[in-house]
């Protein structure tokens, strides 16, 4: 798992909002696995990207689909970037949209 680094590489200032998701992907990076779909909710956004809480850990380059009909129109795909564990085994993990 790989740790957010100190000096911020965004293109876009991601604004605080907390917001129900949708985001489906396989367990593994290879997509051998079935599909899994779960909520979460964000921390925070910009059009290019997003950080979620989840119970679950990915790694980097995993990608995921992100649905919100009040969001965007269509589903938004990602990769993710970071992954961090916080208290309690919930991850914080961030995505730059594609």
């Amino acid at each position: 798992m790989r740790q957010p680094k100190t000096i911020d590489r965004r293109s876009e200032k991601r604004e605080p909002d907390v917001t129900l998701v949708r985001y489906s992907g396989t367990p593994d990076l290879k997509g051998r696995a079935a599909t899994f779909v779960r909520f979460a909710t964000t921390v925070n956004m910009s059009r290019s990207g997003l950080c979620f809480r989840s119970p679950m850990s990915f790694e980097t380059s995993h990608r995921l689909t992100f649905t919100n009909d009040e969001l965007w129109e269509a589903p938004r795909e990602g990769e993710v970037r970071w992954c961090e564990e916080t208290e309690g085994g919930i991850f914080i993990i961030g995505v730059a949209l594609s």
